[in-house]
Formats: C-alpha cells, structure tokens, sequence
C-alpha cells in the first residue's frame, strides 16, 4: 500500500508540473522525460505533450489559435486514463469524457457554451450504452 501511495505521490507530481520538464529535442528525450511542443503559425503554443519511457505520460494540453486551453487529455503509459477535457475559446467546459485503457468509460458530458448541461452519454470499453439530454430535449 505505501509503494502504491509513493507512485501515485509521484505520477501527480509528474503530471502537475509537466511544464518543468525539458523540451523534446531527440527520441531519446522521449525515453527520459520531455515536453512535446508545437505552435501556430502565430508562433502560439498549439500542442503540449509530455513524455516518458518513450510514451505519452501526464497531462497532454491543446490550445486555440487565441491561446486559451482547449483540451486536456491525461495519459498513463501511452494511454488515456482519467477524465479527458475540451473547452470552448471562451474557457468554458466543452465536454468531460472520462477515460479507462484508452476507451470511453463512464458517463460522458457535453455543455453548451453558456455552461448548461447538453447531454449524458453512458460508455463501457468505447460503446455508446445510453444517453439523455435535460428535459428529455434532443
């Protein structure tokens, strides 16, 4: 229990300060610990992605074109693990799609830019089960 509360002490740390890490330069960054970057032809960053052991590890972010956050996807060992988050240009929730092995997993939600609930969608292993809108409105 206490290597099990150490590596998650460790895996919040990795992904709460992925901006810490050095950029990717070589693939073999990718093997010890880099940050993936890309940017808009505006020279805005576009893409942040870290790695680890050559794969996708902690929180990779997107943004738009005006800078603002538009996704948040959590990887564990190259995979999505955990909630995986979109945001519209004003920097209100898009959607939340929680995440298990790299498959939807769970209640799916999707907002109106205005922040009203749109609609929930119930997953397993990456198939639509159900799904329901507020007031029975489609």
């Amino acid at each position: 229990m206490l290597l099990k509360s150490v590596f998650m002490g460790f895996l919040s740390f990795s992904i709460l300060h992925a901006d810490t890490l050095k950029e990717c330069k070589t693939e073999a960054d990718k093997i010890s610990g880099c940050v993936e970057r890309e940017y808009f032809s505006n020279r805005n960053l576009w893409i942040e992605t870290p790695y680890q052991n050559g794969e996708r590890e902690g929180m990779a972010k997107w943004y738009h074109e005006n800078g603002s956050l538009a996704s948040e996807t959590p990887y564990k060992n190259g995979k999505i693990e955990g909630i995986e988050k979109w945001y519209y240009e004003n920097g209100n929730l898009a959607s939340e799609t929680p995440h298990k092995n790299d498959e939807a997993h769970g209640n799916l939600k999707y907002y109106t830019e205005d922040k009203k609930l749109l609609a929930t969608i119930n997953a397993q292993n990456d198939k639509f089960i159900s799904g329901k809108c507020p007031n029975n409105k489609a």
